[in-house]
C-alpha cells in the first residue's frame, strides 16, 4: 500500500435505498466534513425517486440490479468526469458517518484498496466476521476507497450477488491480481447498519451468496467441502430443523445448489 502527497478530487458512490431521510443524512453529512472537492453520485434503487439537490447527481436506473450493479453504474458515470487516474472513489452504503479526518488519508493513498474495517472468512465454519481471528482477510463493503485507475483495473464490483458478499468477492479479485488492501480503523467511518431489508430477504442473500462464495472461491479442496456440507444443510434445514429461519435457509441453500445468482425469486 503506497501514499502521495498531491490532492486529488473525490467521488463518493451511494447507493440509495429505503428511507431517503437516511441517505440524505450521509450525504449531508458527506458534503460538511469534506475538506476538498466531492463529486456525489446517488445511484437511486428506492421505491420513490431521490429528490434532486445540490452539488449531488442522481441516477435513477430503470431497474434494481443490486448493489454491485448500482456501484459499476456509479463508476460508469465517473468516467463521464474525464477523471484523473489518481482521483479517488470511495464507494459506501448509504447509512455512514465519514468525518472530515478521513480526507486527510485518504488523500495520500497512491495504490490498492482502502477500508474502514477489515474482517476475516473461516475456511470450515464458512463464518464472515471482524471478530475471526484465523482465516482469509477481506475488507467490509460499507466504505471503501481506491484510485480510479484501480477500480478500473478491477472492473468494478461483481453484480452477481445482488446484495451481501461482494465486499468478500472484491477482495479476493484483488488479492488475486497482485493489487493489495488494508483496514485503517483510523479513518473513524462510523457504519451506522439501518434496517433497510426485511429479514428474510436479509437471510436469503448472506445464506445463499455465502454457500456460493464459499464453493466457488476457495482453494479447491476447500470448495469440495463446501459443496458437500451446503447439501447436508439443505437436508438438514429442509426437513430436520426446528428454527424458524430453517425455510429461509433451505430455500437460500437451494438456489445456491442450482447456481442462480442475482436477486431473490419468489
Amino acid at each position: 500500500m503506497t501514499f502521495n502527497p498531491h490532492i486529488p478530487h473525490y467521488f463518493a458512490l451511494i447507493v440509495h435505498y429505503g428511507p431517503i431521510d437516511v441517505t440524505q443524512r450521509t450525504v449531508q453529512n458527506l458534503l460538511k466534513n469534506a475538506s476538498c472537492p466531492v463529486t456525489t453520485i446517488i445511484i437511486d434503487h428506492g421505491s420513490e425517486p431521490y429528490p434532486q439537490a445540490a452539488g449531488v447527481a442522481v441516477i435513477r436506473p430503470a431497474h434494481n440490479g443490486g448493489y454491485g450493479k448500482g456501484i459499476n453504474t456509479g463508476l460508469e458515470a465517473v468516467s463521464k468526469y474525464n477523471p484523473s487516474d489518481s482521483d479517488i472513489v470511495i464507494v459506501m452504503n448509504n447509512d455512514v458517518v465519514v468525518p472530515g479526518s478521513a480526507f486527510s488519508i485518504l488523500s495520500r493513498l497512491e495504490s490498492g484498496i482502502v477500508g474502514a474495517e477489515g474482517a476475516r472468512i473461516h475456511p470450515f465454519t464458512g463464518r464472515a466476521s471482524a471478530k475471526e481471528r484465523w482465516g482469509y482477510p477481506y475488507l467490509e463493503g460499507f466504505f471503501l476507497a481506491a484510485r480510479y485507475s484501480t477500480w478500473k483495473q478491477l472492473h468494478g464490483i461483481s453484480e452477481q450477488y445482488f446484495l451481501y458478499w461482494e465486499d468478500a468477492a472484491v477482495s479476493f479479485r484483488a488479492r488475486k491480481m497482485g493489487i493489495p488492501f488494508r483496514a485503517i480503523p483510523g479513518l473513524g467511518v462510523h457504519h451506522t447498519y439501518s434496517k433497510q431489508l426485511p429479514a428474510g430477504d436479509k437471510l436469503f442473500y448472506l445464506v445463499r451468496n455465502g454457500a456460493l462464495f464459499l464453493e466457488k472461491e476457495l482453494a479447491w479442496p476447500l470448495r469440495l467441502y463446501w459443496h458437500a456440507l451446503n447439501r447436508v444443510r439443505y437436508v438438514y434445514h429442509r426437513y430436520i430443523s426446528t428454527d424458524p429461519r430453517a425455510s429461509v435457509i433451505a430455500e437460500a441453500l437451494r438456489a445456491a445448489r442450482a447456481g442462480q445468482w442475482g436477486q431473490r425469486k419468489l
